[in-house]
């Protein structure tokens, strides 16, 4: 879930980060990626959501022991009621969803869940935003990350103010919509105005 300025809604980043010293020296970085998505690209106030959080693994050898953090928008809360569709296994502390010990054989992947439910919109706040990381063992850096945006009522209005020409009022759109309009309306006129002229 390449998106308007103001922000990725739904954006899925996707890559492989073998990052310096994310795991113990005798231990091999495994070849990992991960998306995050929740299947939209906007959101409003009290809205629950639900994202999917695939990892995969890109090598041959088995990953084991690893630790998957998605951390949560600012303000939500974890769904609790039985419609929720968060994985079993998951733990939150501290605004972070968590699961431990996870572990991938060579070339398969795994897909996690997390329901919550976004707290009322901040007139400021022109973005949801949820990150997930995925971490070797016990490294506090992780090897790859994803972020899912969602655009909130700010930032919609936001992004429609950014695309109307400086200091066109609301009644431009309707203008500028009626325009062509007007001026096909006009033509046909014409024509039947030039045809009577020219029969008489």
């Amino acid at each position: 879930m390449p998106k308007p300025v103001l922000g990725t809604a739904a954006a899925t980043v996707l890559a492989v980060l073998l990052l310096t010293g994310a795991a113990p020296a005798d231990q091999p970085v495994p070849r990992l990626s991960v998306a995050l998505d929740n299947g939209r690209d906007q959101a409003d106030s009290g809205d629950r959501v639900t994202w999917t959080l695939t990892v995969r693994n890109l090598g041959p050898e088995p990953a084991t022991e690893l630790r998957i953090e998605q951390s949560l928008p600012s303000g939500a809360t974890p769904a609790r009621s039985a419609d929720s569709a968060t994985s079993a296994d998951a733990t939150v502390l501290g605004g972070t969803a968590s699961w431990q010990h996870v572990s991938l054989a060579g070339g398969t992947e795994k897909k996690l869940t997390f329901t919550a439910d976004l707290p009322p919109a901040d007139a400021r706040t022109l973005r949801s935003a949820s990150t997930a990381c995925v971490y070797p063992a016990d490294s506090p850096a992780p090897v790859v990350c994803a972020s899912d945006l969602d655009l909130l009522p700010a930032g919609r209005r936001a992004l429609a103010d950014a695309a109307r020409p400086a200091g066109a009022p609301p009644a431009y759109w309707w203008t500028a919509a009626a325009l062509p309009v007007l001026a096909i309306g006009a033509y046909l006129a014409y024509r039947r105005r030039f045809r009577t002229t020219a029969s008489s």
